[in-house]
C-alpha cells in the first residue's frame, strides 16, 4: 500500500525538483514542511491534494495511486443490505 507523501516524494524525484524549490508554491512555511509531509505522518486534505499535483505538473490520480485511506476502511464495512439499498 502506497501513500501520498511517498506518491508525492516519488514523482518530485522522477522530474528531479528539489523540496526548496516547491514549498513555498505549496503554501508551507519552511521546506522541511515537505519533508513532514514526504514521511506521510498525516492525510494531506484534498485541496492540498490539488496544490500538489499542480506544484508537480501531474495528475492528482497519481498522487493517490495505490493508497487507501482510513475512511476506504470504513466503507468497506458497510453491511450489504444497505449497499443494496443505495444502488436504486
Amino acid at each position: 500500500m502506497a501513500t501520498v507523501g511517498e506518491n508525492f516524494r516519488r514523482i518530485r524525484k522522477d522530474k528531479k525538483i528539489k523540496q526548496e524549490q516547491i514549498y513555498k508554491r505549496l503554501g508551507f512555511q519552511r521546506p522541511s514542511n515537505v519533508s513532514l509531509l514526504e514521511s506521510s505522518l498525516r492525510l494531506p486534505k484534498p485541496r492540498t491534494i490539488r496544490r500538489m499535483a499542480a506544484v508537480l505538473e501531474c495528475e492528482t490520480w497519481e498522487l493517490l495511486d495505490g493508497v487507501e485511506t482510513p475512511y476506504d476502511e470504513l466503507r468497506e464495512r458497510q453491511p450489504a443490505a444497505r449497499k443494496k439499498g443505495r444502488s436504486g
